[in-house]
């Protein structure tokens, strides 16, 4: 048979073709069977040169029903063998009726006894998942909400510090770490192999530790930050329509997202809007009290900064789940 070119997916070129020298025997007689060995040129690995190899006997040997035979007989059994050249593979074909030893007869022609016809089972690959959990986040904060009381051990009035926690002599503060109300999800997809190509990793690459530079799945920009993806090769298995197993496999990746609320505040007259991952900045003017000649600081302006860089996460080809 002449040597065929097949067209792959990914634009390479895979050449098939019978061995040259012992590439057919036909063994006649009572169980009938005929063996091909077939040069595959191209392949990168064995699962693409399996995959190519099944094409093209798809194609050249068709029984008609999506079966694949020769001579009649049903493809039996393929065996896939490297050689000292790493893009040449040859592949044993043999074709001839497995039967039934509990069958009353050995013959082609008692079907009961014909077990060729194996059930075609579909690959399983895993659906996707979504979590998430709201347990927060944490943030070092060196003023409070308001001041709710106050008193000085020696009776006199209290200073005002303006809610600063632990003020310091030297105009400074203390602070305090407090719970932040955050969410972190994840989004779990099972994707094919061909999906991570170098721009779509440079893409993930550029994205991580960026938030949202518009509106994405539901929330505000900048309220969500990308924390990166993690991605590990899957194997499938399944029969193929003349009940023979193949193997492939897939990537199960899981991207990372934390998710923070925005928050307004009115300061001197005029309304701050802090998005999910704003980072508040307060500068304090220090003065003597004249009372009691402390140090003392109060807020004298603040600044909404952003720290993380803006990234348009519909780049990432995510959907984000209802």
């Amino acid at each position: 048979m002449a040597f065929m070119t097949i067209d792959l997916t990914d634009g390479g070129q895979i050449t098939i073709g019978e061995a040259s020298e012992g590439g057919f025997n036909r063994q006649e007689g009572e169980n009938p069977s005929i063996s091909v060995r077939f040069n595959i040129f191209g392949a990168e690995n064995a699962s693409t040169a399996y995959l190519a190899l099944m094409n093209y006997l798809h194609e050249n040997f068709d029984d008609g029903a999506g079966g694949i035979a020769n001579y009649d007989l049903p493809l039996d059994n393929v065996q896939l063998n490297s050689t000292a050249n790493q893009f040449l593979y040859n592949a044993d074909c043999t074709f001839q009726y497995r039967y039934n030893t509990n069958a009353s007869s050995n013959s082609p022609n008692d079907t009961n006894s014909n077990i060729n016809s194996s059930a075609y089972q579909m690959p399983e690959v895993e659906d996707a998942d979504y979590s998430f959990d709201t347990t927060g986040g944490s943030a070092h904060i060196k003023y409070g909400i308001a001041t709710l009381g106050s008193a000085r051990y020696d009776g006199t009035t209290p200073i005002d510090y303006g809610s600063v926690i632990g003020p310091r002599e030297d105009g400074g503060a203390d602070g305090f770490d407090i719970v932040a109300p955050t969410m972190n999800f994840q989004i779990t997809l099972s994707l094919p192999k061909t999906w991570f190509s170098l721009p779509y990793r440079l893409a993930i690459a550029n994205a991580t530790g960026c938030i949202n530079a518009t509106p994405w799945g539901g929330y505000a920009a900048g309220c969500v930050l990308f924390k990166g993806v993690s991605a590990r090769a899957t194997w499938m298995k399944w029969t193929n329509r003349v009940g023979f197993v193949q193997r492939d496999w897939y990537w199960r990746a899981a991207f990372s997202f934390e998710a923070a609320p925005i928050v307004t505040d009115v300061v001197g007259g005029a309304s701050l809007v802090k998005r999910g991952f704003d980072v508040v900045s307060k500068a304090y003017a220090s003065y003597a009290d004249p009372t009691t000649g402390a140090t003392v600081s109060v807020p004298e302006q603040v600044d909404i900064i952003q720290v993380y860089p803006s990234y348009e996460f519909a780049l990432l080809n995510l959907n984000m789940p209802s």
